[in-house]
């Protein structure tokens, strides 16, 4: 919410709401606790993994959710966008060894076109091919998720239903505005299953049809 408010790249901003978080320890007379000087920002971000810092961070972070809710909402909405379909090609083009294209950084940009846009302008053809595939695997999951959800909620097991979905959505909605495709895991054994059911189901009404298509003429 605050990358595209400051329009600044986002390790400066995540850097300055940090630094707000250390000021106001230190205004309550809690000092941060540093083993050394950090080298490097991946290094700082490190060594502030001290959990006393946690109720300050959440402090500045509800300062700014107060300050602006409606944007928040939006911004928490497009994070659960962002866990259920970002690409992570560049992440697949590093690991295959293809050519990289443009990074995007999606928190970079709030209009979901725009981003599409940038996707298919800055990506390499290797990455386009990629994602083409991913995508097409991610709508397969969550269509066969629906037609799944639909038949079980129409039949006698809604309790197991009912657990999977919740785990799946405190997963999904945990992650809030900083998802992106890796916060998705903890959510994918609860919901595969009925994704893995509506595909049997979709595979079941295409051979009833086959079988009731008339055979072909000898």
């Amino acid at each position: 919410m605050e990358i595209s408010k400051r329009n600044k790249p986002q390790h400066v901003v995540e850097r300055e709401l940090r630094n707000e978080a250390d000021s106001l320890m230190l205004s309550e007379g809690v000092k941060p606790h540093w083993n050394k000087t950090p080298q490097d920002y991946w290094e700082s971000l490190h060594l502030q993994q001290d959990y006393n810092k946690t109720r300050y961070w959440k402090k500045v972070a509800l300062k700014y959710i107060m300050n602006d809710p409606v944007n928040f909402v939006k911004y928490y909405g497009l994070g659960i966008a962002h866990t259920l379909f970002n690409l992570a090609t560049s992440d697949f083009s590093v690991n295959l060894g293809i050519s990289k294209g443009e990074y995007i950084n999606l928190k970079a940009e709030p209009n979901l076109l725009n981003a599409l846009k940038k996707f298919i302008s800055g990506k390499s053809t290797g990455e386009l091919l990629i994602g083409s595939f991913v995508i097409l695997y991610l709508l397969f999951v969550y269509i066969s998720f629906i037609i799944g959800f639909v038949k079980l909620a129409k039949s006698e097991k809604k309790s197991f239903l009912f657990i999977a979905v919740l785990f799946a959505f405190y997963f999904l909605l945990i992650a809030g505005a900083g998802g992106l495709a890796r916060f998705k895991m903890p959510a994918v054994p609860f919901y595969i299953g009925i994704s893995a059911y509506g595909f049997n189901v979709i595979m079941n009404y295409l051979m009833r049809k086959i079988n009731k298509s008339p055979n072909p003429a000898k």
